[in-house]
């Protein structure tokens, strides 16, 4: 039983932290992706002169291949003296070694065509249309300005929304972040400090708080001793808490030393419904209907402050 009770409200704690990290990983922008064969280390370029070649074509062809493997990228030539079908060679390869390997390996192309510069791509890899078009714009113009010259193409994401749009989405998904973790640790303290008056509950119905007062029991000291041993375990799952809260970087509670702040308010509000519940456990005879209403009294009364 006390295992379950310390555990309930870490485990909230923790179900909340997640639940923001999950919204905050989808909402976040795409970083700005450059197009480039890096995503690509052991892809094999394809090069041809064309069916039909002429000089230049033999040169654009060979500074190319020359190029790519300055940059140390593998390149594959396909100039067949008769029954030039690259389509066909490409078929080939994918028969030879399968789709899958074949679309991470063949994925841009260069060729000529007559007076036509020919960008091949993969339809089948993301971004390999832009990347064959941006390898194929930066190789001419190295080519003909000098090795000195570089185009670097970058894409980047669409902006999210206007900026008013954006504003009031920020503010929503910030209100809806505090929102999730306060309800999951309003929960689980709930059940926390509401299964500290099962004892006394029960004690009362069954006459044993009595036989302690005839006893001669001061009324001071036992609810004092009750006090500090039900306080002592409402801190280990907060201070459990308070490590989840630091180690998912929470700012609104560890940013600007915060986390102080926090314990203190968790401190406090341990006091007052600990207490609460000694005063409110004299309206119950049964300990499990007693420890389920004052579950949903703490609930209840939580929401209440949230909102």
């Amino acid at each position: 039983m006390i295992v379950v009770q310390l555990v309930i409200p870490v485990l909230m704690s923790v179900l909340g932290l997640l639940v923001v990290q999950l919204i905050l990983d989808i909402n976040r922008s795409e970083p700005p992706l450059t197009l480039n064969l890096n995503p690509f280390p052991t892809s094999i370029s394809t090069i041809t002169a064309g069916e039909h070649v002429t000089k230049t074509s033999e040169n654009l062809t060979q500074a190319y291949s020359h190029w790519l493997k300055k940059r140390g990228l593998s390149v594959i030539e396909y100039n067949p003296s008769t029954n030039f079908d690259i389509n066909k060679f490409w078929l080939n390869k994918i028969a030879e070694m399968g789709l899958r390997t074949f679309s991470t390996r063949y994925v841009i192309g260069f060729g000529v065509n007559d007076t036509k510069i020919i960008s091949f791509y993969n339809g089948e890899d993301i971004h390999s249309s832009a990347i064959s078009l941006a390898n194929t714009m930066n190789f001419l113009l190295k080519f003909y300005c000098g090795e000195s010259k570089n185009i670097q193409t970058i894409n980047e994401p669409l902006p999210d929304f206007d900026k008013t749009l954006y504003v009031s989405q920020s503010e929503l998904l910030a209100m809806l972040n505090g929102l999730s973790v306060a309800q999951c640790i309003l929960f689980g303290l709930s059940c926390l400090v509401a299964s500290f008056s099962v004892f006394h509950i029960r004690e009362k119905s069954s006459g044993a708080k009595h036989l302690q007062k005839v006893s001669g029991v001061n009324s001071i000291v036992f609810w004092l001793a009750n006090l500090t041993w039900d306080f002592f375990h409402y801190l280990i799952p907060i201070f459990i808490i308070l490590i989840c809260f630091a180690g998912f970087q929470v700012p609104a509670y560890t940013g600007d030393g915060r986390l102080g702040i926090v314990f203190l308010c968790f401190f406090l509000f341990g006091l007052a419904s600990i207490a609460s519940m000694y005063v409110l456990h004299f309206l119950f005879s049964s300990p499990a209907g007693g420890t389920v209403a004052m579950i949903i009294i703490n609930t209840v009364a939580g929401e209440f402050v949230i909102l």
